[in-house]
């Protein structure tokens, strides 16, 4: 409810202005159970990670964008439980960038990539229990028809005028990805791997063939993995530490990354300014009480 209605609301009596009490609730997700992410993923930084949100910004953006919505809730008659995503979580957005690299994921997992894993805090099951208990009128209120909904007018708020394009952002990120990993460094580091794996019994030309073994996805009824699959992915990752692929793919894609940044450097800095302007309205709004 806005101050305005909620003073109308106490001054005058309720009936003649239509008032209701809304019982607005605050949802704390609750943990997911999985392995926090290890010193190798919080380690693993790119040059572009500084022009995308981290985890802790999208979960302070979305926290801002409960909060708007909510008063726009009350001021249609609706209540709006928001949900307290954390803000202080540990880096895990690279965690299977360059395949499995954690010993305790990989034991507990094997190959697959279940939900928890890049959710620790289990915001997305909170956000869905949210979603899924709105009555018809919520749900006409928070989406509307015609872009004049409760979340779009949030979103407004929170990013006025024109944004920057991100497809050719998009499309650096994946065509570097898919260089790096032929450039004779990366290679030295997926030989020395590959050799390592056929030490142990595997024979993969990369990380990644490893990740689609197609023993794995035929296994993925199972209410947990093979003891197979479990014991691949763990000397995958133990290879990875033994030949230092996980530091050698990082520094060949930084250079290319860092290369084409210099490159496109005026589109680089409006992508900074427009991140550094949309975390400005952001904070702005969950520093109000």
């Amino acid at each position: 409810m806005s101050v305005l209605r909620a003073v109308a609301c106490l001054l005058l009596a309720a009936p003649l202005i239509g008032c209701t009490v809304l019982e607005n609730t605050t949802i704390t997700p609750r943990p997911s159970g999985a392995p926090p992410p290890s010193e190798t993923v919080r380690s693993l930084v790119l040059p572009f990670d500084a022009y995308e949100m981290t985890e802790n910004e999208l979960h302070a953006t979305a926290n801002a964008r409960d909060s708007l919505t909510r008063v726009c809730m009350n001021d249609r008659g609706h209540e709006w439980p928001v949900v307290r995503r954390p803000t202080d979580a540990p880096r895990a957005a690279h965690r299977r960038r360059y395949g499995i690299v954690e010993d305790a994921v990989a034991g507990r997992y094997g190959y697959r990539v279940p939900e928890a894993l890049f959710d620790p805090h289990g915001v997305q099951a909170a956000q869905r229990s949210r979603d899924e208990g709105l009555a018809p009128a919520q749900q006409e209120a928070v989406h509307g028809s015609g872009g004049k909904g409760c979340e779009r007018t949030a979103f407004d708020r929170l990013n006025p005028g024109p944004r920057p394009d991100f497809d050719d952002f998009n499309r650096l990120k994946g065509d570097i990805f898919a260089v790096f990993q032929r450039s004779p460094e990366a290679r030295a580091y997926t030989t020395a791997w590959s050799e390592c794996m056929k030490r142990k019994g595997h024979d993969y030309r990369d990380p990644f063939a490893a990740v689609r073994d197609r023993r794995w996805s035929s296994g993925l009824s199972a209410a947990s993995p093979a003891r197979g699959e479990v014991r691949t992915a763990r000397d995958d990752v133990a290879c990875k530490e033994t030949t230092g692929l996980v530091d050698g793919w990082r520094r060949a894609e930084a250079a290319l990354q860092n290369r084409a940044v210099e490159e496109h450097s005026d589109y680089f800095r409006a992508l900074g300014r427009a991140k550094e302007e949309q975390l400005a309205r952001v904070a702005a709004v969950n520093a109000k009480p």
